[in-house]
């Protein structure tokens, strides 16, 4: 079992405030203390306002360009991840919010994180490229309106 994460305090509050992080905070097995070597570690993270990265900033998409998806595996892997969980997600929400939001491709959405999932080695990049530059950011929009935030 685990019992301690190996950061100092120090180190983990030059981190927050480096990332604009205004409260972390902790669930799940490590802070419940039946955490296993390989579990995930849960975290739930608040940014001050007007820092708050998109899902393409935490990626470092917003800095690199179409060749890299094809000469990073670890990049292309986190992306599409990424892209799974939002799908993941998407699925997950009920018909009422859906349709309130008719202007969001719900099937679509779910559609390629299937595709991703069981598409193991036959995995298209240029779509992967596409979803994170076009399709994702205008989804965020979209979302993000409809909360009455600021994307």
């Amino acid at each position: 079992m685990v019992t301690a994460l190996p950061i100092s305090e120090r180190a983990l509050a030059a981190f927050c405030r480096a990332r604009g992080i205004r409260r972390l905070a902790m669930f799940g097995s490590v802070l419940k203390g039946t955490a296993r070597p390989g579990s995930d570690i849960d975290l739930l993270v608040e940014f001050e306002s007007g820092r708050t990265p998109g899902l393409l900033g935490l990626a470092d998409m917003n800095t690199r360009g179409r060749g890299d998806l094809d000469s990073d595996r670890m990049l292309l892997l986190a992306v599409i991840r990424a892209l799974e969980v939002v799908g993941d997600a998407a699925a997950r929400v009920s018909p009422e919010p859906r349709a309130s939001l008719p202007g969001v491709p719900w099937q679509a959405i779910v559609g390629m994180r299937n595709r991703l999932i069981h598409g193991y080695f036959d995995v298209d990049t240029e779509v992967v490229w596409t979803a994170t530059q076009v399709e994702l950011p205008a989804l965020i929009e979209e979302l993000c309106s409809a909360l009455g935030r600021a994307s």
